[in-house]
């Protein structure tokens, strides 16, 4: 047996390859996928900067708490979607008619918020991973680069405190960022 081998390890629980994202208006459940992403992946952030107390002589640890927690989800897009464009800077409005698809942006202040849905299968234990992110502001730069390659599309979003889920349910003060669920098979 080899050397610094965990006993108890599970294979069910190690997870590879990329995820399904789902965005859509804040205060529902999102069901418009975003399409193909790149290769670079679905990333999900979390932070939690803390306040430590210290005493005593010499000083150490005697107590901590959170002073600011965030969280961010961010991927990297390969398809052209206009609507996405939009949620992805916060702003702006889309036309569409049979022939033409436009999108205008500039000088509007208020930014929209969404409702972002990561879900993940985990292939060897037939589980399903979903992150819900009840509320959601776009946070980064948009750039369209056209080049040799696959065209991509950052999106970076970052959570907002929501005071009920899409279905209208009042959320535990310390679960209105989000959640993640593992669907057992």
């Amino acid at each position: 047996m080899p050397y610094n081998l965990d006993s108890t390890g599970d294979t069910n629980n190690i997870s590879f390859g990329p995820a399904i994202v789902y965005i859509g208006p804040s205060g529902a459940t999102p069901t418009a996928s975003v399409g193909y992403i790149g290769e670079d992946a679905v990333t999900i952030g979390l932070t939690s900067e803390k306040k430590v107390i210290y005493q005593g002589n010499p000083k150490t640890p005697e107590f901590a708490f959170s002073t600011a927690q965030g969280m961010k989800v961010s991927w990297q897009g390969i398809e052209w979607d206009q609507d996405l464009l939009q949620y992805s800077l916060g702003a702006g409005n889309t036309y569409a008619s049979p022939s033409i698809q436009t999108w205008a942006f500039g000088g509007d202040p208020i930014v929209e918020t969404v409702a972002i849905r990561v879900q993940h299968y985990l292939a060897k234990a037939g589980d399903t991973l979903t992150c819900d992110i009840w509320k959601a502001f776009a946070d980064g730069e948009v750039s369209l680069g056209f080049s040799a390659e696959e065209h991509k599309f950052a999106n970076a979003y970052t959570a907002m405190r929501s005071a009920t889920n899409w279905g209208g349910a009042t959320l535990a003060y310390d679960e209105q960022f989000a959640r993640i669920v593992r669907q057992l098979s």
